[in-house]
């Protein structure tokens, strides 16, 4: 990987994006299930639902999310 010229500035290092796959998603659910951890797949499918729901129902194939305050 190349070296950047320039450093991050403050907002790009407090700022990690977190990118699934719909194929990630698939292999923690199937996971979770052969684990016997129904409360965890309930929940996944329902975060599932809201990233649907937020492309008003059409799946990008990949997730992105910000988390702030690293």
């Amino acid at each position: 990987m190349a070296k950047r010229s320039t450093p991050l500035d403050r907002e790009q290092r407090l700022c990690l994006a977190l990118h699934l796959s719909m194929d990630d998603m698939q292999a923690r659910l199937n996971s979770l299930a052969q684990q016997g951890r129904s409360a965890d797949c309930l929940a996944l499918m329902q975060e599932l639902g809201d990233w649907m729901a937020l492309g008003r129902g059409e799946v990008a194939p990949l997730l992105s999310a910000c988390v702030d305050g690293l």
